[in-house]
């Protein structure tokens, strides 16, 4: 069992590792029954598994008592702080509706991780749009003075690139509704297509205006590809 909870906390590098166990007579320190024996964390130390983040309790309820309860706590406070950002339109989807307007909309995707037929892609709207998800917030800390948001847009968008009619065929059973817009002769065409997408944004909300003071495009990716293995 041991050796098991250590090959865990190795192979989850980044997580904090509770270790629960009543045998007291195996794993605690002699002097001190909540603390874990010296050759115990002896073998922490060789493993460079730091202390700071593997935790030992005798019982499941000291467990619940001292930790479980304060983690639901800050779940709760988490999911609150996402909610009401979520329902602030002016501080957070306007600024995000207006990002999308002047940075997304004429912007080249040729660099993007997304399946489309010839060169010069340019989104140039969205057929459709999911709510602004947030995916991950970071700086909860009463010291700092604004949120870091990890932001999801999920949609169909309306791309227009330089291709070949051969190409065209090639994806017409890959890409939603492609249609050639346009025809420049030696097979060369202006090409229109509905691509599903997701834009993974960057946000720094701050705490007391309760408001986007910046956003950044992290990248673009598409959830359409046949080559993908999801």
């Amino acid at each position: 069992m041991w050796e098991t909870c250590l090959r865990l906390a190795e192979v989850y590098a980044y997580e904090d590792i509770h270790f629960i166990s009543s045998n007291t007579r195996d794993f605690s320190d002699s002097n001190n029954r909540k603390k874990l024996r010296p050759d115990l964390l002896n073998d922490l130390k060789e493993r460079k598994i730091s202390e700071n983040r593997f935790y030992y309790w005798t019982s499941l309820k000291s467990f619940i008592d001292n930790c479980a309860g304060i983690i639901a706590a800050d779940i709760d406070k988490r999911e609150s702080i996402i909610s009401e950002i979520h329902n602030n339109v002016n501080g957070f989807i306007q600024p995000i509706n207006q990002f999308i307007e002047k940075k997304l909309l004429c912007m080249n995707i040729n660099d993007q991780d997304i399946l489309i037929p010839g060169t010069n892609a340019v989104l140039i709207g969205f057929d459709e749009l999911s709510d602004f998800v947030i995916e991950d917030i970071s700086n909860l800390n009463e010291n700092e003075s604004e949120y870091l948001l990890d932001i999801c847009i999920d949609g169909v968008g309306i791309v227009e690139s330089s291709s070949y009619t051969q190409e065209i065929k090639e994806f017409e059973d890959i890409v939603f509704d492609i249609e050639i817009i346009n025809q420049h002769g030696n097979g060369k065409c202006t090409v229109r297509m509905l691509v599903g997408m997701k834009a993974h944004l960057r946000a720094l909300y701050n705490k007391a205006k309760k408001h986007i003071t910046s956003i950044e495009l992290d990248y673009l990716d598409d959830y359409n590809c046949p080559y993908c293995p999801y």
